[in-house]
Formats: C-alpha cells, structure tokens, sequence
C-alpha cells in the first residue's frame, strides 16, 4: 500500500509539470516511432535538393505546361551536361557559336517531352525515398509516383554534384534511362543528315 501522501495525490488533477514530462514522452515516442523520416536538417544534400524539385515539378506536371517543365529544367537539370552526353560521337561538330542555342533547344525538347507525358498520365503526388543510393560521384534517390487512375511507379533520379549543390543528369522511368534514349534519337538524327550536327539544332529550335 502507498503512503499516506500518495494516496492524497491519487485523486488530484495532474500538475502542470507532470503534464509536461507526459507531453515529451510522447512526443519522444512519437519521434522514434517515425523512423525511416528523418527532419529536413538530417537528410542527405541530395534528398533535401530532391524535395525542393519535387514541388516545383509537381507543379509542373498537375499543369501540363511546357513552360513551367521547362522553368524547373533549367533550374534542377545539368542541361548542359545532358546536351553534351546526347551527341554521343558527334559532340566534336558542334560549333562553339551555336552551343547556347542547341543547350536551349536540349532543355525545350526534354520540357515538352515531359509536359505531353503529363498531359496522358495525371500525376497526383510524389514521395521521395529518405535514403539514397551513392554510386561513385553519383548519387541516387528514388520517388514513387502516384497517378490519378490509382497506379503507382517508381522514378529514379540520378544527380551529380555541381558548384557546391546537385544537378539532376539522367532519370530512370519505367526502367529506362531517359538520357541514354534521347542520345540514341539525336544521333540516329544527325546520321540520317550526313552528320550535320546543326540540322539537330535547327530541329530542336522549332
């Protein structure tokens, strides 16, 4: 049996202090039990440039609109890297005076790309995984797609490190990189032009 000041205490209201200490217990509980979720201040770099994409892609993606795809390119892709990548063996003939031009014309091409997929498949959300995937200079994070009819798929990122932040510089879909499909495109199209690589760029700039 307790003692006598404890079974006075019994039928108090809780003090103010006791309500505290109950307050950060659960709250410490509730902390250990999100695992897996990590704050904003824990992430990895690469995720936290990730979640900062994500909204304006979203964006994007809800609109269909060519021009806000192509706003969050130019803000989170390595377009350059990218525009570089897709000529494949060509990349000797680009003249340095056209290449601003077909870099704008690479980001245009991508941007409209995803807009008319946008437009077909109606994205609701996006999750981001918390725990990414280094592979040499790259690093890897995963997002999984949640479309209006109800289906879901996976989207890998690949980003590289760039003047102290990341870029985004290939994305896998359905299980195709997406920057190893559109070199195969240019170069097919540069080949059938007797190898002009400007007859890429005027195509691009339509």
């Amino acid at each position: 049996m307790g003692s006598t000041a404890e079974t006075r205490d019994a039928g108090r209201p809780m003090g103010r202090r006791a309500v505290l200490a109950g307050t950060a217990a659960c709250a410490i509980a509730a902390a250990i039990a999100a695992t897996g979720v990590p704050a904003a201040a824990e992430r990895h770099p690469a995720v936290a440039f990730m979640h900062r994409a994500r909204a304006v892609l979203l964006k994007a993606a809800r609109s269909g609109s060519t021009a806000q795809f192509l706003d969050a390119i130019l803000r989170y892709a390595d377009v350059p890297g990218i525009a570089d990548y897709s000529l494949g063996r060509y990349g000797k003939g680009l003249p340095t005076s056209k290449r601003k031009q077909y870099q704008r014309g690479v980001a245009l091409f991508m941007a409209r790309y995803f807009a008319s997929q946008a437009r077909e498949y109606q994205v609701v959300d996006a999750d981001i995984d918390e725990t990414p995937r280094i592979d040499g200079d790259t690093v890897l994070v995963d997002s999984r797609i949640r479309l209006k009819d109800g289906r879901t798929y996976t989207v890998r990122w690949s980003l590289r490190k760039q003047r102290g932040g990341y870029r985004i510089n290939n994305v896998r879909v359905l299980g195709f990189w997406l920057a190893y499909f559109q070199r195969a495109m240019f170069v097919d199209h540069i080949r059938s032009h007797g190898g002009n690589v400007e007859s890429l760029i005027a195509a691009l700039s339509r």
